[in-house]
């Protein structure tokens, strides 16, 4: 079985953060280089150490082009400003270049007066001979989302579906189907509201096609037995008892179950910096821009191999879904990106499998020849069996397919039950 749609309604952001044209990614590097010959204090380029590199950019946007900087100034503070410091040392350059786009005194500074929005006439900015569509296509929304609704999503599915009956006879009927499947999608949802909505920022605007990932729907391995037996006892079934009193408490029974087993839902791991590029919020949705991570001496294939449920590291510690192992002697297998203007890896890793049964008991019992009264009795997760899913940083909301496991997370790695324990629940029908 297979589908393939195309122009599917999807909700993207226009304002993409742009570090590459306009020359701010080698500032950025530059940045970086007065950083370190300043001792990781400031990244100023007059502080008179020798081989400081001018950087113009942020003179302009710091207000302190070609003049000292008094202390307390807003070009001291912002040059000595640790977190400025700490996205340049993190390689974050997507990031600072929104701090930038987004803060209007530095944008103002950039821009000058002449900007429309940067003229209160209360605050004279900087000289401002940068285009007003420096940082971003859409300077009216600086720091904001500019949101397209448009059509060019698509998505695909390819499956193997195998099933078998056991023909009807003697009350069983018991019926297995298997499920081999690949889906891909360009919507990989990172939506606050619903997945109905679409809200799905490309990667970058600059390749659409890396958007083309699996699916949040992608179940490699399904594999599901329905069953129902009835009990051969009582009126009209093999064994009866010659007592209508008897037939009534032993007859009418039927029990069934329905048995699961499937491969884990996907997730995508997020590196948590910005590299590369940076979208603001859309539609009030937690930002997830990102661009990658990097492994560090293991493959993929690998790392898959190391996804499952173990014991924390530490006694009375929760589960969690990647081996410990991985992380002995301080090994870091996963890196984010910190090389500034690259992407790293876009990596989806299967989480643990499921595994569970449910359980069914029916007594019907015969009023008259058109009246039965059913009393059901189910027992959901009837072997309080424990399933697992990764603790996704994010919340989307329950009607939101996508999983994301963020290294910046304080709870990356960790694993949270996916199902409840047991439940058992009685239903009484009148069927006529």
């Amino acid at each position: 079985m297979g589908n393939h749609s195309v122009h599917l309604w999807q909700n993207f952001d226009l304002n993409e953060v742009n570090i590459f044209e306009n020359g701010f990614l080698t500032e950025f590097k530059n940045a970086q280089t007065n950083l370190a010959i300043n001792g990781g204090t400031t990244f100023a380029d007059n502080t008179g150490n020798p081989g400081l590199i001018p950087l113009p950019i942020f003179d302009a946007a710091f207000g302190g082009a070609n003049a000292a900087l008094p202390s307390g100034s807003l070009a001291a503070n912002s040059f000595a400003s640790q977190t400025f410091i700490s996205l340049l040392q993190q390689g974050q350059a997507g990031a600072l270049a929104n701090d930038l786009a987004s803060t209007g005194t530095y944008l103002c500074n950039l821009v000058g007066n002449s900007f429309g929005p940067c003229n209160g006439g209360v605050t004279t900015y900087g000289a401002g001979h940068y285009p007003i569509n420096f940082f971003q296509v859409n300077p009216f929304a600086a720091g904001a989302a500019t949101i397209l609704l448009s059509d060019p999503g698509s998505q695909s599915y390819n499956g193997l579906h195998v099933q078998m009956t056991h023909p009807v006879g003697h009350g069983l009927m018991l019926m297995g189907n298997y499920t081999y499947s690949h889906a891909f999608t360009t919507r990989y949802i990172g939506d606050y509201f619903t997945a109905d909505q679409a809200v799905a920022n490309f990667t970058t605007l600059r390749n659409p096609k890396l958007n083309r990932v699996p699916s949040p729907y992608d179940m490699r391995h399904v594999f599901r037995v329905y069953g129902t037996y009835d009990l051969p006892f009582g009126t009209g079934r093999q064994f009866k008892t010659g007592s209508s009193i008897v037939n009534r408490i032993v007859g009418g029974w039927t029990v069934g179950t329905i048995v699961t087993a499937q491969s884990g839902r996907n997730f995508k791991l997020l590196g948590g910096f910005n590299s590369y590029n940076f979208f603001n919020n859309s539609l009030g949705a937690p930002d997830i821009a990102d661009s990658g991570v990097l492994l560090n001496g293991i493959t993929q294939s690998q790392l898959q191999s190391n996804v499952g449920v173990f014991p924390g590291p530490n006694s009375g510690e929760p589960v969690v879904f990647l081996n410990p192992k991985l992380f002995a002697n301080n090994a870091q297998p996963i890196l984010p990106v910190t090389t500034p203007g690259q992407f790293g890896q876009f990596l989806f890793l299967r989480g643990p499998r499921l595994f569970n049964t449910d359980i069914s008991l029916l007594k019907s019992i015969a009023i008259y020849e058109r009246l039965r009264l059913n009393i059901y009795a189910e027992f959901l997760n009837a072997f309080n069996h424990p399933n697992w899913n990764i603790t996704d940083g994010f919340s989307f909301g329950t009607n939101n397919p996508a999983q994301y496991a963020n290294l910046q997370d304080p709870a990356f790695g960790a694993a949270s039950p996916a199902n409840g324990p047991r439940s058992i629940q009685f239903r009484l029908q009148l069927a006529f």
